[in-house]
């Protein structure tokens, strides 16, 4: 789901100026392959983060300990000991030229980053500057442009990575509180106090003091689905209320939607007498909030951080796995461009060029229908390479379909299943072919554990949803099926969130409505 960070017309115009001055900067040209004399590709892996990228290896290292420091600053915000499972994808392009080539040239606002809800969680982002590209001869002026363009990828990081995490501990959300809480995180600093590593978490969002107010009836109107640029400044005002002026009550209402209550009625148990529906209450809330805003007076948390070791291991990507990223993030894109199919397929023979297997488009031909490939590509790979589960998955996808090849199909799912890693997208892969083979019950453990890895996730939970309602667990079936409707966003493709929606009126009416108590 795509997430615009939160900004400010003094923010938008400074912005402005600089890359009218520094226009060069901005500049590349298009992308070349590694295998072509383009920029190598690196993959910086550290405890949470698994950081791809076309820029320099340096700034890989920056942003995965970066990303490290703001994971621990940004849960510690919350009341619990949370540590979600799994490590989250982050996509460096090395400029926003390169970023720019995956998304529809017409998406305004243009973002600068965001967060995909598909079934791999991963951000992409763009550097400000290409750091390959000097365009200065004084080292002073190169260097505080540097530093404000690491600013401002740092504060777009905050954002998106703030998104994430919310998704992993609040099971269920409101847009209000989304936006709200990703703006109330993005403010976050990192520094020392008392010599030692610390952040600052709840500092005023750049001029969102300043932001024109909506009436708080409206911010709580916005439905999923609905874009909604215009609340998220007055979202992190509301926020910023609540956790300053209403703590132990925001806690409560947090705390309900982590066990995935409904938010309309998480938030009338933990606020009585802030009900939505009532005009008055919603009144007495405007004032509270304008008051707020006049006294600017509040409390930021401190929160001391472990040291933390700058640890990593680091990879070069081959060229076929290059393309083999690329063709995902053309498909994936939430603003995708109108060709988006065809620059995928153009990615996936470049990848196929290069390495012949087809191993690094094992999750890929089954999601754009090219069945016949993955089957004579599965046939090969599975003489030459079964040990790895990319075979099977490919053979798998290209036997999709009844008769013969049933058996087949589910033997190779079986195979799959053995060699799968811990990932998210190749366990609710094999998962979900299971419980189109006819065997929900094996793909269960399968489903869960992509749950626990992707908890955010639309995809992973209408996967949960399906096979946990053909094993008969009704009241878990709904739970995840429900969620998976919530969690499908303003981006979401329609034939997707459509087929979500149509599957949990199906185990509605096959589990009746009332079933899932948290």
């Amino acid at each position: 789901m795509a997430r615009p960070a939160c900004s400010s017309p003094r923010r938008a115009a400074a912005a402005a100026v600089l890359a009218g001055l520094f226009g060069g900067c901005v500049h590349s040209s298009a992308f070349r392959c590694p295998a072509e004399g383009g920029p190598p590709w690196v993959e910086v892996e550290s405890d949470h983060f698994v950081v791809k990228t076309n820029a320099a290896p340096s700034d890989a290292e920056r942003m995965a300990s970066e990303l490290e420091m703001l994971r621990m600053a940004e849960l510690g915000s919350w009341e619990g000991p949370y540590d979600p499972p799994a490590r989250l994808e982050v996509v460096v392009l090395r400029n926003r030229t390169e970023f720019q080539e995956f998304l529809d040239p017409l998406a305004q606002p243009p973002p600068l980053a965001y967060y995909a809800w598909g079934t791999r969680p991963r951000v992409v982002i763009g550097l400000v500057l290409d750091r390959d590209l000097r365009w200065w001869t004084v080292p002073s002026l190169r260097n505080r442009q540097e530093e404000w363009a690491q600013a401002e990828e740092s504060r777009v990081l905050r954002h998106e990575l703030a998104h994430h995490l919310i998704g992993q501990v609040l099971l269920r959300q409101p847009p209000w509180l989304a936006e709200g809480l990703a703006c109330y995180l993005e403010a976050t600093r990192l520094g020392t106090w008392q010599g030692r590593p610390a952040a600052a978490v709840g500092l005023p969002a750049w001029d969102a003091w300043a932001a024109s107010r909506v009436p708080a009836a409206a911010l709580f109107a916005w439905r999923p689905g609905e874009r909604g640029a215009r609340f998220y400044d007055p979202s992190w005002l509301l926020v910023h209320w609540l956790m300053n002026r209403r703590g132990a009550e925001f806690t409560a209402y947090q705390q309900r939607l982590a066990r995935a209550e409904d938010p309309a009625a998480a938030w009338k148990a933990a606020f009585p007498d802030l009900d939505p529906g009532d005009g008055a209450a919603m009144s007495r809330l405007d004032r509270e909030l304008d008051a707020y805003v006049g006294a600017r007076s509040y409390t930021a948390l401190r929160i001391r951080l472990p040291a933390i070791e700058p640890r990593w291991q680091r990879r070069r990507m081959p060229p076929p796995e290059v393309h083999a990223l690329r063709a995902e993030l053309f498909l994936q894109s939430p603003f995708p461009r109108a060709d988006a199919r065809s620059a995928a397929d153009a990615e996936n023979a470049a990848s196929l060029r290069e390495d012949p297997s087809g191993l690094w488009l094992a999750l890929l031909l089954r999601a754009t229908g090219q069945q016949e490939r993955a089957l004579a590509l599965g046939r090969a790979a599975v003489a030459t390479h079964p040990a790895d589960w990319r075979s099977w998955l490919l053979l798998a996808s290209g036997l999709e379909g009844g008769g013969e090849p049933a058996r087949e199909r589910l033997e190779a799912l079986r195979r799959a299943k053995a060699l799968l890693p811990d990932d998210a997208w190749a366990l609710n892969e094999v998962a979900w072919g299971l419980f189109q083979a006819g065997a929900a019950g094996e793909g269960l453990p399968l489903a869960a554990r992509a749950a626990q890895l992707a908890p955010a996730n639309a995809s992973v939970l209408d996967t949960c949803g399906a096979i946990l309602a053909d094993v008969g667990r009704c009241p878990e079936a709904l739970l995840a099926q429900r969620r998976a409707v919530d969690l499908l966003g303003e981006r979401a493709a329609p034939e997707a969130a459509r087929e979500i929606r149509d599957r949990l009126a199906r185990i509605e009416a096959r589990c009746g409505t009332a079933g899932a108590s948290p």
